[in-house]
Formats: structure tokens, C-alpha cells, sequence
């Protein structure tokens, strides 16, 4: 048993490199339907997803190394990375809602009401993304899956559902991705990298560190696009200030931004 473990250990791939890493909880009401977190996450520039659903934590909350931990046990790789052209660690985009019952799988710093290190939040909406997948079914815990989502101008899933779940982890990773562009490669003065939330928030409190990017809602209940605060943008020695939109392209199947 002891060779048969090395020879697997052996045969397993080197690395996985991630581009994206998007989470939400999953609440769904059903009975026999337990509670848990959807990972959505990202290898390929393509945008497509893999889908993985693991429990809530029993003791404690997750860091950012188990939601990674879990794609790698799950992909049978040795390593995971998950960092920036500049070699730093990546943001796990995790989903929080603002309203309802909210059950955070992560650590908060409450002084700056968000996530600790590893994380970004972004707000959890009814969005214009539809998982193809039934709303009953209970996905397999620990063990990737795939689902087709498509952009229609109404998609309505149960709210905490799984395919809610599904749909926002993916936008969040979709996020990540436009946030990984030149235009928002963003630092502090001191060269530290800027966290981007995407929530309502009060930007009267200025934080170096911190861009908040607002959710925008259609008349519908669902979030039409973003748009960045503005922000003072140093290029070379030439200073301006900047304000973006991101909104989603069917055509490219993936979000564009869009200078104000």
C-alpha cells in the first residue's frame, strides 16, 4: 500500500496555476440540502470555471491556503499558485451578502469592516448569469464539477440556493480577472498593492489600501455593471484622475472596462 501511495504521489502534476479564485456560501432551504461554500476558479484566459463544494468550516474559518488546499486535493496536484506578475499573493474573492442572513467562512477585521488578508469581498446580488444545473440537486462534495452559465437579461435562481451560489462565485472570479488588468494594477505610496472590494461603502473614509468598486442595480433587482470610486492614477509623471465602468461583453464572454 505504501509503493502504491508514492507511485500516486509520484504520477501527480507539479503545479496548477490559478488566474481566479471566486467563493460564496451556499444556504439553500431544501431539505437534505446541507450548507456549504461553491469555489469557482480559473485556469485558463478563456474564463471558463471549475466548480468545487466543500462544507462549511466545523472549527474556526477558513484562510486562504484551505480554499486553495481544496482545489488542489481536488485537481490531484502538488502545488497550487495563485500570485500576481509581481509574484504576490492573489485575493480570494469571497461573496458576502449586505442584507439577510450573512455566515462569514473567512475571518473580518472589524476596525475596516472586511475580510483579513487573503481575501476581497464582493457583494452577493441576483445577477444576468443562469447556471444550467438543477436547483434541487446537491453537488458532490470535494469533487470538481462544471456547469454551463450563460448571460441572459433575466435569470432567477433561489436566493442562497446552489445555482445562486454558482452564479456569484463565478462573477466573482470573472472580477478578478478584469481586476488583474493594467488599468486597475493599483498601489499605495509605499508600494503596496491595493485591495479591491466591490460593495456599497461609505468612501468618505479614505483608505490607501482599499478601491471600492459600487455594484450598480437595473430596475429588475439586478446588477447591471460596476463602477470604480475615483481615484488619482500616476502614469510616469503625468497624474490624473480616473473612474471606471466594468460591465459584461457577451460578445467576448467576459467583463470590459470602460473609462468614465
Amino acid at each position: 500500500m505504501a509503493e502504491q501511495y508514492k507511485q500516486i504521489e509520484k504520477n501527480k502534476a507539479s503545479d496548477l496555476i490559478l488566474l481566479s479564485v471566486g467563493a460564496c456560501p451556499a444556504l439553500p432551504n431544501g431539505k437534505r440540502q446541507p450548507h456549504g461554500l461553491i469555489i469557482a476558479y480559473i485556469t485558463e484566459l478563456s474564463g471558463k470555471p471549475s466548480f468545487l463544494f466543500v462544507g462549511l468550516p466545523k472549527k474556526g474559518l477558513y484562510v486562504r491556503e484551505d480554499i486553495l488546499d481544496f482545489i488542489r486535493e481536488a485537481e490531484n496536484v502538488k502545488h497550487v499558485t495563485y500570485k500576481d506578475d509581481k509574484g504576490r499573493d492573489k485575493d480570494i474573492r469571497l461573496c458576502r451578502h449586505d442584507s439577510g442572513t450573512i455566515i462569514d467562512v473567512a475571518a473580518r477585521n472589524e476596525d475596516a469592516n472586511s475580510f483579513a488578508d487573503g481575501f476581497a469581498e464582493v457583494t452577493a446580488a441576483p445577477l444576468r448569469f443562469c447556471a444550467s444545473m438543477d436547483e434541487g440537486a446537491v453537488p458532490k462534495e470535494e469533487k470538481p464539477f462544471t456547469v454551463e452559465i450563460n448571460y441572459a437579461s433575466e435569470c432567477k435562481h433561489q436566493a442562497d440556493g446552489y445555482c445562486y451560489a454558482v452564479v456569484n462565485a463565478y462573477n466573482a472570479a470573472l472580477l478578478g480577472l478584469v481586476f488583474d488588468r493594467e488599468e486597475l494594477q493599483l498601489e499605495t505610496r509605499e508600494g503596496k498593492r491595493v485591495r479591491i472590494e466591490v460593495r456599497r461603502a461609505n468612501v468618505s473614509v479614505v483608505e490607501e489600501d482599499i478601491m471600492y468598486v459600487a455594484p450598480v442595480t437595473a430596475s429588475e433587482g439586478v446588477t447591471d455593471y460596476y463602477l470604480t470610486e475615483e481615484f488619482n492614477y500616476l502614469d510616469g509623471n503625468e497624474a490624473s484622475t480616473r473612474k471606471y465602468k466594468i460591465s459584461y461583453s457577451t460578445r467576448l464572454c467576459a467583463y470590459r472596462i470602460i473609462r468614465e
